[in-house]
């Protein structure tokens, strides 16, 4: 799914957290509070790449479909397991992760991560 553009990989993601929900394109629109005329047929655009939610909308229906944003984003699999798996851990696993992440990565690589989104009071492994 990596090589897809975002708007595929999107609605793939979409249709199939919806799927394994079990629930309609309808019954989505319902919950999301939509009127009934526009609610499957909304739903159905964005599952059949003709329209983009924006990010709000976006975000309301990842929580709606029970998976994490960045999941319905990415174009690997392996990385959207992994969002899914961070989003169900407490802290303490969390932390115990990125501690991984940052060691597996090195110094220099993490701290550019860090840099990039903007991570305030980050500590590196070389301060703990």
């Amino acid at each position: 799914m990596s090589d897809l553009p975002i708007n595929a990989v999107l609605a793939a993601r979409i249709r199939a957290a919806r799927k394994a929900l079990g629930i309609s394109q309808s019954e989505v629109g319902r919950r999301m509070g939509w009127a009934p005329e526009v609610a499957s047929s909304k739903i159905n655009r964005y599952e059949n790449e003709r329209h983009l939610p924006n990010f709000e909308t976006a975000q309301e229906l990842a929580e709606l479909l029970g998976v994490p944003l960045a999941a319905l984003c990415t174009g690997d699999d392996r990385v959207a397991e992994v969002n899914g798996h961070l989003e169900k851990m407490s802290a303490a696993k969390l932390d115990a992760v990125l501690r991984l992440c940052r060691e597996i990565s090195g110094p220099r690589e993490s701290s550019d991560i860090q840099r990039r989104l903007g991570v305030i009071n980050a500590k590196s492994e070389q301060d703990e």
